[in-house]
């Protein structure tokens, strides 16, 4: 099993307008801490971007109290309301 973050902001935060790494990475004020972690690379480096995802799921994690929580959570997000949006 992996845990996809696309999934789990698109479950999260169902109205935001974009789910792309870095779009996310901006409106949670990542994008300083992957490129100074990574100086040199950028967006589709695949450790640039595998660093970001990491930080985006500690981001969620941490930002809904998730610590404690059933990784089914994480493994199974419930996109219903992302749906639910997209289909309106």
């Amino acid at each position: 099993p992996w845990i996809d973050t696309l999934h789990l902001y698109r479950a999260a935060w169902p109205q935001l307008g974009s789910f792309g790494l870095g779009d996310l990475c901006d409106r949670f004020g990542l994008t300083g801490t992957v490129g100074n972690a990574h100086p040199g690379r950028r967006w589709h480096d695949a450790l640039f971007d595998a660093s970001a995802s990491a930080l985006l799921l500690g981001h969620l994690v941490a930002a809904l109290d998730l610590g404690d929580k059933s990784l089914d959570l994480l493994l199974q997000p419930d996109l219903s309301a992302w749906r639910d949006l997209r289909r309106a």
